[in-house]
């Protein structure tokens, strides 16, 4: 690669870590653990463990399994999200789509309040909720990792359970959408950006 291409390719990567970074959350506590985010030190609460085994779980175990503390594991991560979002646009049901997400993460939280609006309600989708393009986790750090997703948001219709339509989300074509990381017991999205 010719070294000013290089030097645009990681003066993008360093803009993007400090974009993303600079998310704000809710003040909750994040599950276990102590982590260094790219911005500074965060130090989170430990919660005590248990020799019970509960579906949660078991699922969370199969996330790290699938997806490990690599940057591929974090890839595959990101865009299993995005597939468990429009399954759950789609079907109408969340299922397990909160595992993938940490309260911290406010939009995280509120397409799964969305979500479960819509699930009470009866209602789904038609057309997905969003199309992955392409992800790069263009920083891996210890148990953070930055992710760059560019995504495509086609116009959907949420219908009721008669299939009259209830809304109508407009096109918004094609955005960029930065996700921040943590890995305690496996991937969590707990932050995110649209970058202007």
């Amino acid at each position: 690669m010719p070294l000013v291409r290089r030097a645009v390719v990681v003066s993008a990567a360093a803009a993007v870590v400090v974009a993303v970074t600079g998310c704000t959350g809710s003040s909750s506590p994040t599950p276990t653990g102590t982590s260094t985010w790219p911005g500074g030190p965060t130090t989170t609460t430990s919660t005590p463990s248990t020799t019970t085994s509960s579906p949660t779980t078991t699922a969370t175990s199969d996330l790290a399994t699938r997806f490990p503390k690599t940057k591929a594991g974090a890839e595959g991560f990101v865009k299993e999200y995005f597939a468990k979002l429009s399954a759950a646009y789609q079907s109408g049901k969340v299922g397990d789509l909160a595992l993938y997400s940490s309260p911290e993460c406010s939009r995280c939280r509120d397409w799964l309040a969305e979500f479960t609006r819509n699930e009470k309600a009866g209602n789904h989708s038609i057309g997905p909720f969003v199309t992955v393009r392409d992800v790069q986790i263009v920083s891996l750090n210890g148990d953070t990792a930055v992710a760059v997703t560019q995504l495509s948001v086609p116009e959907a219709r949420v219908v009721n359970s008669k299939g009259i339509v209830v809304h109508i989300r407009k096109n918004e074509g094609n955005v960029q959408l930065n996700a921040r990381l943590l890995f305690t017991e496996a991937w969590r999205v707990v932050g995110t950006e649209v970058p202007q």
